[in-house]
């Protein structure tokens, strides 16, 4: 057989004249796509390794140590305050009979039976607490109250100034009771909670309302209508004023009598069925021999009487009173400078004992829920043993 030839190559296609020639597959300045490839790959890798390097590195370092906060730091200022306070006592000569502690360990209240310090002295014990490192602050949020708060505004203690005034003559107890007790509720129209509160309690407590809060007509219209006593307490001008500020609708010294006397009936028209009025605040206009006369005027025209709550012990609220005609009495015992239930019950027995030994005494104090609770506690218990709870009217015409 003749052997087999070989196939024969197709002639390669010509270009068009003009045209350039195809560039090859993989030449110079082309690289291929595998190459491109391994590139990416290589870059990945390379960013994993370093996130995990990062990530290794990061677990090794020790955790931040969180601030460390004394503490001891609130002890410790309580008992630089402590300090201060027992060094303002001895500088005013305060007697060691006329201070009452509590707790008589570490006292966080302090109760004083003797005469208000002077602006200077509270003005110098301000001075030293603020250069106290942490700085101390000495605030007086009311009359005969100091109260020293720490840098966060936490009280760390209190101390309360209680006029002593001189005890009134002692009257035979009715036949059948052990003395006559009046209590009255001060601060009253800011909600009704606690109105309805004590209503539920059956000894006839008295409501002294501020006219300003805005369910005061309100509060006075209930408690009339539920056969309690209504009184109109009134703002008036403290000692550090305007730094301590009594509101608004304050009587102040610097007012003419004729502008004293139209805001006092103001503020009645606010507060109907009021039977007398007692000083908010005050330490100061009752002072004031004065204004307490204008207001005396306007009281003895409307037929109300004036329990003076005797937050100045250079008060003339009783003199001018009697001076006018105005039936008048003194506050006894505030039942809640220290607002917890224990402290509270030892001065309502303590407002019971003067009552026995007198006669009669007056007592009041503020709707804390801790106020209240007290009273629900102890007042049916002293009813129980004769005292005779009444309201200030009744304790006027029984002398």
């Amino acid at each position: 057989m003749p052997p087999k030839r070989p196939p024969a190559k197709k002639p390669a296609k010509k270009s068009p004249p003009g045209a350039r020639p195809p560039k090859k597959k993989g030449g110079k300045g082309s690289p291929s796509r595998p190459a491109w490839r391994l590139l990416l790959i290589l870059l990945g890798c390379a960013l994993l390794l370093a996130g995990l390097v990062w990530l290794a590195r990061r677990e090794e370092q020790p955790p931040a140590k969180p601030v460390e906060r004394p503490v001891e730091t609130r002890v410790d200022q309580s008992a630089a305050a402590r300090e201060q306070i027992e060094a303002f006592l001895a500088a005013t000569a305060v007697p060691a009979d006329a201070v009452t502690r509590e707790p008589a360990d570490r006292p966080k209240h302090y109760q004083i039976r003797y005469r208000s310090p002077s602006a200077k002295s509270v003005e110098e014990l301000r001075q030293r607490l603020r250069r106290h490192a942490p700085p101390l602050v000495l605030s007086t949020p009311e009359d005969g109250v100091l109260t020293i708060v720490d840098s966060q505004g936490k009280t760390l203690l209190t101390i309360q100034y209680l006029p002593a005034p001189a005890p009134p003559k002692a009257t035979p107890p009715r036949p059948g009771k052990v003395g006559r007790v009046a209590i009255i509720i001060d601060d009253l129209g800011r909600g009704l909670k606690q109105p309805k509160q004590l209503l539920a309690i059956r000894q006839p407590v008295t409501f002294a309302i501020l006219a300003i809060e805005p369910h005061a007509t309100e509060v006075a219209r209930m408690a009339h209508a539920a056969g309690r006593e209504v009184m109109l307490h009134v703002p008036m001008e403290p000692q550090g004023f305007p730094v301590v500020d009594p509101g608004d609708d304050a009587l102040l010294v610097n007012q003419p009598d004729e502008m004293l006397r139209s805001q006092l009936q103001a503020l009645l028209s606010r507060v109907p069925h009021a039977a007398g009025i007692n000083n908010h605040m005050g330490s100061r206009f009752t002072e004031d021999e004065r204004a307490m006369t204008a207001i005396m005027a306007e009281l003895r025209d409307h037929g109300l009487f004036f329990v003076d709550s005797l937050t100045s012990g250079h008060s003339v609220g009783t003199a001018t009173a009697r001076q006018a005609g105005v039936p008048t009495l003194r506050r006894d015992v505030f039942l809640d400078n220290i607002a917890e239930v224990e402290p509270i019950v030892r001065e309502i027995r303590r407002l019971a004992d003067k009552a026995r030994r007198n006669g009669s005494a007056v007592g009041i104090c503020h709707p804390y829920p801790e106020t209240i609770k007290a009273l629900q506690q102890e007042l049916p218990k002293l009813a129980a043993q004769g005292i005779e709870f009444v309201t200030v009217a009744e304790l006027l015409k029984g002398g």
